[in-house]
């Protein structure tokens, strides 16, 4: 499926090859606020505002691995040399 969007990614981690390319998580609110504007769906406004929730403290998260990623990143220590 494929639609236009006005909206601008929030996902700061990869880099989209333009600016209106959005996320799954972030396509997906797109499609249920259009299902709702059709009234296809009755979902509150409340529930669509804190829908990306979690998706923003994943980037939270990504971007503070990134900046700490030198010194406390389980992905990024280096590895003990076992002498044998």
């Amino acid at each position: 499926m494929s639609f236009e969007s006005l909206r601008t990614s929030e996902y700061k981690i990869k880099e989209q090859p333009q600016s209106n390319y959005l996320s799954t998580i972030e396509s997906t609110l797109e499609v249920l606020e259009l299902l709702n504007f059709w009234h296809v769906e009755k979902i509150e406004q409340k529930s669509l505002d804190l829908f990306l929730n979690p998706f923003h403290k994943m980037v939270e998260y990504q971007l503070g691995c990134i900046k700490d990623s030198a010194d406390k990143s389980i992905r990024f220590r280096q590895h003990k040399v076992l002498d044998i």
